[in-house]
């Protein structure tokens, strides 16, 4: 009876332990990460009665009979699963994400843990929430971190500089538009006309006078009526006249002897003249400009040898036509007379300016085509450049195109015509004819990068670089500009030639230099500047595709001094301080150790552990390479307790200690009655 009651003690006790652990379970819940512990039972020492009997000839074998003395704890296991993360934020709460432990520092002695709730201490070392210092590697003075150095206190040094560093490449990337064109300047007057002849077509003419438009006729429908009072004759047009000089000669045959028609080659007026006393009606029921052009010979009463004349008819001018006969655009003569100057007063051409260059003398055999020439030649000399030309066009217009490119630009022409007495300007319906306006601009196609480099004491330079496309496909001229004290030394010009299928071929220095070299200005050592503009044949720097000009500098390897402003940690453990010029740098290196065992680790207080002879030694290494593991910056790792198997457990233990208290209660009645036998 009393081994019962034994048992049953056994079973309470360890129950009692188990509920020990599930209640520190549940009490850590939320304990930055704490791990589970588990209790697990087993048999105790067994009591024999008989033995156990091998088999004999004719008798079988007889099991053991042997009664239990109850249980005890086999073991409490720690469970190193997984916690679920929680954010925080906060760049220097670290969690674990995998194998391996955070190794701290106290005095000598290191501990191991996986809650990474740390923060810095005033003098900059990286601390857990009980002041231990966090181990690891700290980088040299240019970022290196030695792979062999030995574990050490992870210590920000605050005030920590980067000293300046000149520039000496800098990265050109992105598209040149392939698709915009130069243009180059186009200006001309307004259209010019000329004296008409007798064997015009009478269509198309120019009316000055009365009408003051373009006649447009219309064949077998139009027509002319000449009326002498005695004698009228209508004459249609297509049919019976279509030039002024069929229309002369009709009427000169028509009415001999009564009227004469002829037409004044200086004026192109058709004058009549009365060869005897008579009334004149000239005009046109079916054409309104026709009709106007004659309003001044029309309903006349002339005396024998009296004269009228017509509107001014004039054609649109050609190359062939005399000077002396050119007229405006409205008809109005010119004025050009045997032996005027015609002169180029002014002009800009390709940057050069022009004053008071004579173009020609006007002869009565000068003709628009001798202006043309002479002009052209002013302008552009005997061997002008590619676009560069003077033309007369088809509406009678003066046209001036300049080669392409704002540095061919042909701007501010002024052109008059006189003489010596009157002035070289004095002709005024000639310099308005010849008002140049401006159709299409000289424009190039420029593209603009602007970077910042620095020299050797850190002082920042703003670097421009202008690309201009050339007239030639595939070719852009690059130069380079300071906008400070800086001296350009050499290399600060070049082109950049483009393969067709856009890559690029090749980007070359105007003096043979292979970078741009420049004195800052400031007493600091002069600066070589390369440019990394991509391999050549491909297009992972410069191109020049169709679409928009993209071209930037994507880096320069300068930087002025910084000093440390902030610090972040990446998923391996890299401590990486950002500093005031944009430089980040290595600092540190966060270490973690993994065991062999670690249920064997002995927990020894706020969530700290300690080595024990059942976990081997810590095996220190980094992450993701000798542990695989990585590292969660602004999040804390979790419990990784989990309440509803806990609350399950408690039940299981529980009912376990209730059964093993009435396994006594109940030895203890049977006690009773083994007493009360006596009585």
């Amino acid at each position: 009876m009393i081994r019962s009651l034994f048992s049953g003690l056994s079973g309470i006790t360890s129950h009692q332990y188990q509920m020990d652990a599930i209640g520190s379970n549940i009490a850590n819940l939320n304990t930055i990460g704490y791990k589970a512990k588990r209790v697990s039972f087993e048999d105790a020492l067994s009591l024999t009665l008989t033995p156990a009997q091998r088999p004999e000839d004719g008798i079988g074998g007889i099991n053991p009979m042997q009664i239990g003395s109850g249980t005890s704890v086999a073991s409490i296991d720690t469970f190193f699963s997984q916690g679920s993360l929680e954010t925080t934020g906060r760049d220097t709460d670290l969690a674990i994400v995998g194998e391996g432990f955070f190794i701290v520092r106290a005095n000598d002695t290191h501990y191991y843990t996986r809650a990474g709730a740390f923060q810095f201490d005033a003098d900059g070392r990286l601390i857990n929430t009980n002041g231990y210092a966090v181990q690891g590697k700290m980088a040299d003075s240019n970022g290196k971190i030695d792979t062999n150095a030995a574990l050490t206190d992870i210590q920000l040094p605050f005030g920590l500089r980067i000293p300046a560093t000149a520039s000496s490449e800098a990265t050109l990337a992105g598209n040149l538009d392939g698709s915009d064109q130069l243009t180059g300047t186009i200006t001309s007057t307004k259209s010019l006309l000329a004296t008409a002849t007798e064997s015009e077509q009478i269509n198309g003419l120019y009316a000055h006078g009365n009408s003051e438009r373009y006649l447009e006729l219309a064949s077998g429908l139009d027509t002319i009526t000449v009326d002498v009072g005695t004698t009228a004759k209508t004459y249609i047009y297509g049919t019976d006249f279509t030039s002024l000089g069929d229309l002369t000669s009709s009427i000169n045959q028509d009415f001999s002897g009564i009227l004469s028609v002829a037409l004044n080659s200086t004026t192109g007026q058709l004058e009549f003249t009365a060869q005897t006393d008579t009334e004149l009606t000239v005009g046109s029921n079916t054409n309104s400009g026709l009709d106007a052009a004659f309003t001044s010979v029309n309903m006349q009463t002339l005396l024998t040898g009296q004269t009228v004349q017509s509107d001014e008819f004039a054609h649109t001018a050609t190359a062939s036509d005399l000077l002396v006969n050119l007229r405006n655009w409205t008809g109005e003569h010119l004025g050009l007379g045997n032996g005027d100057q015609v002169t180029l007063l002014a002009a800009t051409v390709n940057g050069q300016e022009l004053s008071n260059q004579s173009l020609l003398t006007v002869s009565a055999t000068s003709n628009y085509d001798d202006y043309r020439s002479a002009l052209a030649t002013t302008l552009f000399g005997t061997s002008p450049a590619t676009g560069e030309v003077v033309s007369i066009q088809a509406d009678g217009s003066l046209q001036i195109t300049g080669a392409l490119g704002a540095d061919h630009a042909v701007t501010d022409i002024n052109i008059g015509a006189g003489d010596a007495t009157n002035g070289l300007d004095s002709l005024t319906a000639f310099g308005t004819a010849m008002t140049m306006a401006e159709s299409q601009s000289a424009a190039d196609v420029l593209h603009t990068i602007t970077t910042t480099v620095y020299d050797s004491v850190g002082d920042d330079h703003s670097l421009r670089l202008d690309f201009k496309k050339t007239a030639v496909d595939g070719r852009w001229t690059w130069e380079a500009s300071f906008d400070g004290d800086e001296t350009i030394r050499g290399g600060s010009s070049g082109l950049v030639t483009f393969n067709a299928d856009g890559s690029l071929r090749s980007f070359e220095y105007d003096d043979g230099s292979t970078n741009l070299r420049f004195d800052p200005g400031n007493g600091a050592d002069a600066v070589e500047l390369s440019f990394d503009v991509g391999e050549t044949d491909g297009v992972n720097g410069l191109t020049q595709f169709a679409g928009y000009s993209t071209a930037v500098a994507t880096d320069q390897n300068g930087s002025p001094l910084g000093t440390l402003e902030a610090i972040f940690i990446n998923e391996t453990g890299m401590l990486t301080g950002t500093f005031t010029n944009g430089v980040s740098q290595t600092i540190a290196k966060i270490a973690l150790a993994k065991f062999n065992n670690p249920s064997g680790l002995l927990l020894t207080q706020d969530g700290l552990y300690a080595e024990s002879g059942n976990s081997g030694n810590a095996i220190v290494g980094d992450v993701g390479t000798t542990i695989q593991s990585t590292i969660t910056s602004g999040a804390l790792e979790q419990s990784n307790v989990d309440l509803a198997e806990e609350f399950t457990r408690l039940i299981i233990a529980q009912r376990g200690f209730q059964a093993n208290s009435r396994v006594i209660t109940t030895s203890d009645e049977v006690l009773n009655e083994v007493v009360g036998l006596k009585r």
